[in-house]
């Protein structure tokens, strides 16, 4: 196999923008390299870990940026350091790619702002040695050349700073002009608090993703409140409804560790998702009439179906969990929806799988899918609830019917082969 340039662009990506991208282009583009690593980092030695999506991800986020934007052909996600345990320093990841790939010419893709300090690095020296180092000039029109004597590196235009840096660490340096990006990961991560829109800058896919997954905004829920809510329910609810709930609330907790969702709101929704059940259906029925909560034909004529919708009632006027995200979980925990979201999911998938349940048709695949796949989950345990309602002449809602209809399409549209899991 002939030898290739290969760029590698490393970095938290956290989250991903089309920054980043416009650099890979630019050095694949300009220096003729055959393929570009994007190299997001697993536990980073220099950074806080408080607003770092974990690399679960920010890998998914990539993914989905390269998917959408045009012109990425030979830029490549590569996770060499995102298992690692030890703190990633990039002479370290330098160092694999040339053991592994050592017929291969490297170039190391870095900031202009990364470069000014390039020599107070570990082991700038190791890096060096291995790679041509390209630095991406922000501003094309910054040629001033200021003297470097007495001056920082971060007063000194970018040229003066490789040469400043060259003098210390000798090595291959050259530049790299690129249009400048209006907005850093940091930016990005503020726009997200004040409420911005952030689509422009990361695409529509990754800007989904991190409303979804409720990324760099997660909240937090009291210790004091769970332990309230527990302490009522437990006295409101039969003891097996109790345990399954407890069930419910811990699995959707591990199904939010699974796909990076805040634990604590996913195990709140898991925990409340059964309050109404302490009324009979009689008396859930009595209270929507007094609370003016309107109930569907098919709710009426199957009415195990409207703890659901007012159990979000009682979320928010009952157990004082005013959150729209919980509450809509809750409401749609029986039946699904079309476009349902992650927390959507999660609840949906626990109720379903909880450790408490038994003789359900092929649970334990669907236990091991819920780990997998989300959305194939739910076709499966739509599939099955259909399936085991046309057997017995009752109707199903029409809300799992289109649900279950909305998903089918929806796999498909993906490219993904159901006829497995629907036969």
């Amino acid at each position: 196999m002939s030898a290739k340039k290969i760029g590698i662009l490393g970095g938290s990506f956290n989250p991903i923008h089309k920054g980043h991208l416009r650099m890979a282009k630019a050095a694949r583009d300009e220096y003729g390299l055959d393929e570009v690593w994007l190299v997001p980092t697993g536990f980073a030695p220099h950074k806080d870990d408080e607003n770092m999506a974990l690399s679960y991800s920010r890998k998914n986020m990539i993914e989905l940026l390269l998917s959408e934007e045009p012109d990425t052909d030979r830029i490549i996600l590569k996770d060499l350091e995102c298992k690692s345990a030890d703190k990633n320093y990039t002479y370290k990841t330098i160092s694999y790619i040339h053991e592994n790939y050592p017929e291969d010419e490297l170039f190391y893709i870095v900031g202009e702002d990364s470069i000014r300090y390039f020599h107070n690095w570990v082991h700038p020296e190791i890096i060096t040695a291995y790679s041509h180092i390209l630095v991406v000039e922000r501003n094309a029109s910054d040629t001033a050349g200021i003297k470097t004597g007495g001056i920082s590196p971060d007063e000194m235009d970018v040229r003066s700073a490789i040469d400043y840096v060259k003098e210390k660490i000798p090595g291959q340096y050259s530049l790299l002009s690129i249009e400048p990006f209006s907005m850093s990961s940091s930016d990005i991560r503020n726009s997200i608090l004040s409420g911005a829109d952030i689509s422009k800058a990361v695409g529509e896919k990754v800007s989904y993703y991190i409303k979804d997954h409720l990324l760099y905004n997660r909240g937090d829920y009291d210790k004091d409140l769970f332990n309230d809510i527990q302490e009522k329910l437990q006295k409101r609810l039969k003891n097996s409804r109790y345990q399954h709930t407890l069930g419910v609330m811990n699995t959707a907790g591990s199904l939010a560790m699974k796909y990076d969702y805040p634990v604590d709101k996913a195990m709140l929704a898991g925990l409340l998702h059964d309050c109404a059940k302490g009324m009979t259906e009689d008396e859930q029925i009595e209270y929507c009439n007094k609370h003016d909560i309107a109930l569907t034909e098919s709710e009426l004529s199957s009415p195990q179906l409207i703890h659901a919708k007012l159990g979000s009632y009682l979320c928010r006027n009952k157990y004082n969990v005013d959150d729209k995200d919980i509450c809509h979980a809750i409401q749609v925990h029986t039946t699904g929806c079309p476009e349902m979201n992650l927390l959507d999911k999660i609840l949906y998938i626990a109720d379903y799988i909880e450790p408490n349940r038994m003789n359900l048709p092929r649970l334990f695949e669907i236990r091991q899918s819920a780990f997998e796949d989300p959305d194939r989950t739910l076709i499966m345990i739509l599939h099955d609830t259909v399936a085991y309602l046309d057997r017995r002449n009752m109707p199903a809602d029409p809300k799992t019917k289109e649900t279950y209809e909305y998903y089918k399409k929806y796999m498909i549209k993906q490219g993904k082969d159901i006829s497995l899991i629907i036969d």
